[in-house]
């Protein structure tokens, strides 16, 4: 631990955090010896449905699909605006803002297949859905998983079915590309993402406290 929290100070970085999946008390009495503090609370969410019904989409929106590694500077700007726009009008309490730097980082050192799917209508983008496999952890573990990184509508289109239309189609590019077992982390303090989630199946399957520590 010592020697990462001094890899990290040596990069500039202002905070460290750390997830610690319930019941591993040992890794928490680690991270408080360090001076790590409880920040929040978060659900991993599992879903094996082998089959997943595509709701009716909302009226005007229309998908783009397109990979991380094959995105545009315009495409990861659009990307990173209705993350932000999102998430800053929600219910989540721990959303830090993204930034372009951040997912220009991401697409060039990811060894994951990353999609993104964007929601238009009349052209501008109401939300965005990414979907992740990670290849290695995949192969090492012998298992077939994927998970939904990121889910986000602006605050404008909301209620209006484009969320759950959104995952579900990010759900099933997963289970095409041979996925069996899908994956979806939210924080307990948002229980508008955490309604969606479970009205297509997920359930949860793990908890996990979030520490930090100012560096």
């Amino acid at each position: 631990m010592k020697r990462a929290l001094d890899y990290l100070r040596r990069r500039n970085l202002a905070r460290a955090k750390m997830y610690d999946l319930i019941g591993t008390e040992w890794r928490a009495l680690v991270l408080r010896e360090f001076g790590f503090e409880y920040s929040w609370h978060n659900y991993i969410m599992v879903n094996k449905q082998k089959d997943i019904a595509q709701p009716e989409h909302p009226s005007g929106l229309a998908l783009e699909e397109f990979l991380l590694k094959e995105t545009t500077e315009d495409q990861l700007a659009e990307l990173m605006n209705v993350i932000n726009d999102s998430f800053l009008e929600s219910d989540a309490p721990n959303f830090t803002p993204m930034l372009l730097e951040t997912l220009q980082k991401w697409k060039d050192v990811t060894q994951s297949v990353v999609r993104i799917l964007l929601g238009r209508i009349d052209g501008a983008v109401v939300g965005e859905c990414i979907s992740e496999i990670e290849l290695e952890y995949n192969k090492i573990h012998d298992v077939k998983t994927g998970w939904i990184e990121s889910l986000g509508i602006r605050k404008e289109h909301r209620r209006k079915g484009i969320g759950k239309a959104l995952l579900v189609d990010g759900m099933n590019w997963l289970l095409d590309q041979g996925m069996d077992t899908l994956y979806i982390g939210v924080d307990e303090q948002n229980p508008t993402a955490l309604n969606i989630y479970r009205s297509v199946k997920f359930e949860i399957h793990q908890e996990a406290a979030i520490y930090g520590l100012e560096l």
